[in-house]
């Protein structure tokens, strides 16, 4: 030990010997702190922020959302729901019915509709929504014109009322058979009309009875 730093070794209140550090600190002055505090201000506008890592260094964090939806904080009595998360590789349309039918049955907040979405999210379908520019959606909608757009070959294909008319019985099919296929054909159709229904499935029917009991 040098002779400086015996000097430093000092006897406290207590007798115990205490050592002071032979460098001096650094703090920061304030004319340091204000161009770092204006630039993770000017990031916070961008969607973008730093967060510290578990091993205390700092990361980048960026969000799509403008700072008006990050800002917005749910009430804690707010009731969240519990989804299956989707991950890319099925129908998107249903995972979008479903999570705009429990939001809205819950009554949450359109604002939190988009930064709680992302939870529903994972796989591919996680990994597409990371891609996004930062600070580029400000509402729901356009987060839900990114997300089938993105995924629109996955989405399941709607008939039309030729799908409907095209439905016909089968040689060999029973007609119980036939029934259930023509129903399933219907569910793929949205909007369609009863008479329209009706008249399809009779016209679908091989020619017996039943064809022409319903044909009069």
């Amino acid at each position: 030990m040098t002779k400086t730093h015996q000097q430093q070794l000092t006897t406290a209140d207590n007798d115990q010997p205490c050592y002071i550090h032979p460098y001096p600190i650094y703090v920061p002055s304030p004319s340091y702190l204000t161009p770092l505090q204006h630039g993770m201000s000017s990031q916070y506008q961008q969607g973008t922020s730093t967060a510290p890592n578990q091993d205390g260094f700092s990361r980048s964090v960026t969000s799509p959302f403008v700072k008006e939806l990050l800002d917005y904080e749910i009430p804690n009595t707010a009731k969240l729901p519990t989804l299956k998360t989707y991950n890319g590789t099925t129908d998107p349309d249903s995972h979008i019915d479903t999570y705009e039918w429990m939001m809205t049955l819950l009554k949450i907040n359109e604002k939190f509709w988009c930064t709680y979405f992302p939870t529903t999210l994972d796989g591919n379908a996680g990994t597409w929504f990371k891609t996004l520019q930062p600070g580029s959606i400000s509402n729901f909608a356009q987060l839900k014109y990114l997300f089938l757009t993105n995924f629109m070959q996955l989405r399941k294909y709607k008939g039309d009322s030729h799908s409907i008319i095209g439905c016909k019985q089968r040689e060999g099919e029973t007609v119980r058979e036939y029934f259930t296929r023509f129903i399933n054909a219907t569910l793929d159709v949205p909007g369609h009309e009863e008479g329209l229904i009706a008249g399809a499935f009779t016209w679908g029917l091989l020619p017996g009875p039943l064809s022409q009991k319903l044909m009069g």
